[in-house]
């Protein structure tokens, strides 16, 4: 899947760029977009951009558990409170994840 994968994914947008030589600077970040534009019909298209958009919210979900958990586990109870219970550290939990979300 390593090797195949890539080519999979990097193909279209390489083919859009030879089609449309003029993409320079930002605009080579939508060629995946663009291509997919030309070739998919109108409901792939929304699918395909959904998943795109899914699957960045999971991303950013992700990561915004991994700081949440770091900050409550390691800093919040390993050396602010050590002593906290199990109620107090979910509530830390959920208020820093919101805090680093807007942040």
């Amino acid at each position: 899947m390593y090797i195949a994968s890539p080519i999979l994914w990097m193909i279209p947008p390489m083919v859009y760029k030879a089609i449309n030589p003029d993409l320079t600077g930002l605009a080579t970040e939508t060629a995946y977009i663009m291509v997919c534009k030309q070739v998919l019909p109108a409901g792939l298209l929304g699918l395909m951009l959904t998943g795109m958009y899914f699957s960045t919210s999971a991303s950013a979900n992700t990561a915004l558990n991994v700081v949440s958990a770091v900050f409550t586990n390691d800093i919040y109870k390993g050396t602010l409170n050590p002593q906290a219970s199990e109620k107090k550290l979910m509530f830390i939990a959920r208020a820093s994840s919101w805090f680093f979300g807007f942040l």
